[in-house]
């Protein structure tokens, strides 16, 4: 029994099969989140909403995404922007920053991807 595609019956290498899908694939990228002492590894796309990347990790660290915020560098990253309008790249490290407490909701604290205590000084 002979293949179909083995030997003189194989089609030319530039022919593409029709059942083979002509889009291009998303470019993925790899982030680190920092708290403290504690490093989540996400695979994430450049096109995905900060928004997208909190809830990953509400799922994965079991806290609410509403409770947590996103920094790169020194820049709070917006929930609704991309991570391409921030300009995060592969291997981008983020810091990750808890509320307070529910008595202060405007007040996080980031240890960890260069960024410190964030209440001003009294």
């Amino acid at each position: 029994m002979r293949f179909p595609c083995v030997g003189r019956d194989a089609p030319p290498l530039t022919t593409r099969p029709a059942n083979v899908s002509r889009c291009i694939p998303r470019q993925t990228i790899y982030l680190r989140v920092k708290r403290k002492k504690m490093t989540v590894f996400l695979q994430v796309n450049p096109t995905d909403a900060v928004s997208l990347v909190k809830e990953t990790l509400a799922g994965l660290l079991e806290k609410s995404s509403d409770d947590m915020r996103l920094w790169s560098d020194s820049t709070l990253l917006d929930e609704n922007k991309t991570l391409e309008h921030f300009g995060i790249g592969n291997d981008a490290v983020l810091g990750l920053a808890y509320r307070l407490g529910e008595s202060s909701p405007s007040k996080y604290i980031v240890l960890g991807a260069q960024v410190r205590a964030l209440d001003p000084p009294c």
